[in-house]
């Protein structure tokens, strides 16, 4: 299993908990990453799972790199894998250039997570080399069947969270607002992502928020890089006073505790599992329709949602939200914890093992 990557975030996560389902079911499980990943490596050696470095230049996102390729190939040869997972287009970049170098190939499977349009020039020689492309929604599988995006090699497994560990906690909340110097009377506003606005929208959603007329209301912003770049746009709208940003933070459950309603507004995305992890923290969620998030986030049902790029309506939906009675937020909060449970890890991790079993004959 190869994962291309030096920052924990969703993905990595994903990853994480889908090789200790698949250990679990009894499959023997290595991970190949890159050695700046020490959050997923410390999480791996807690769990004594076998962890490989294959990234170890500073150069890492390049990749064409030969050090790498021939570290790579070095540990397929000496484990001889049946299955290699790669999880990104860089790890699946890796993982060809790599492939001269090994002595008997694997079965290959690409998880794409986020649908981002794909020139034909990579989908002839990088994805056709793949016996299987998993995608996180049918709403990304059914676009890229229209673009004629191999089809015949493409299997919708829907992304999964361990839900349990997912509940909210009063004590954690009123202990993170007064860390924070949060008030009572105060609507918080959370938006996780790693800096990364020509995906992610954050430009777009601090503009957003600087409409809300709330002098109370605050938008609370972290993943990495958000406490530098978020800030300098928050200072040009002047908003700086109501925006908080925080950069990449390890523990984020506080974080949902602290908050009343969660934000996310991407151009391009996969599932986003950090809004079904709000949902499951029974947050009151807002986001734009980028990639699956309407085939579970329905507008005035769950949450709220807006089309893909519509920032006056984002505006118009965060003001409401402000305006939500106490009934209507339990409402809308009892129904995003249901939708949230449907999404359950055990799942995802029975299609791998179907689906693994398959392409090895079982």
């Amino acid at each position: 299993m190869i994962i291309h990557g030096r920052h924990w975030n969703d993905t990595q996560e994903q990853v994480y908990w889908l090789t200790k389902g698949l250990i679990e079911k009894g499959l023997n499980v290595h991970m190949a990453i890159a050695r700046e990943n020490t959050t997923l490596a410390e999480k791996l050696l807690q769990e004594e799972i076998p962890c490989h470095f294959y990234e170890k230049e500073s150069s890492a996102n390049f990749r064409i790199n030969l050090n790498q390729h021939f570290r790579l190939a070095k540990i397929i040869n000496k484990f001889s894998f049946d299955i290699v997972i790669a999880h990104s287009p860089q790890s699946l970049a890796h993982y060809i250039y790599a492939k001269p170098l090994i002595r008997r190939s694997p079965k290959l499977i690409f998880v794409k997570h986020a649908h981002i349009q794909t020139h034909w020039i990579a989908k002839v020689l990088k994805f056709q080399q793949a016996h299987k492309i998993v995608v996180v929604c049918d709403y990304q599988k059914e676009l890229l069947a229209k673009s004629n995006f191999l089809p015949q090699k493409l299997t919708t497994i829907q992304s999964g969270l361990q839900t349990d560990r997912f509940r909210p906690d009063p004590d954690r909340r009123k202990r993170t607002r007064e860390k924070y110097g949060i008030r009572d009377d105060q609507k918080v506003f959370l938006n996780l992502s790693h800096w990364n606005t020509e995906a992610k929208g954050q430009r777009h959603l601090i503009e957003a928020f600087s409409r809300v007329k709330d002098s109370n209301a605050l938008l609370v912003m972290a993943g990495r890089d958000t406490q530098t770049k978020g800030c300098e746009i928050a200072k040009s709208l002047d908003v700086d006073q109501r925006v908080l940003c925080l950069g990449y933070q390890k523990r984020t459950m506080q974080l949902f505790d602290m908050a009343d309603f969660y934000v996310h507004s991407p151009l391009i995305e996969g599932i986003a599992e950090s809004v079904i992890q709000a949902m499951l923290m029974g947050k009151v969620c807002l986001a734009t329709l980028a990639g699956g998030i309407g085939s579970y986030l329905k507008d005035e049902i769950n949450g709220f949602a807006v089309p893909v790029g519509n920032y006056e309506l984002f505006t118009d939906k965060m003001e409401e939200m402000i305006a939500l009675s106490p009934e209507r937020y339990k409402e809308l909060s009892d129904r995003a914890r249901e939708t949230g449970e449907t999404f359950s890890f055990r799942f995802t991790v029975n299609e791998y093992y179907e689906m693994i079993l398959q392409l090895m004959g079982g």
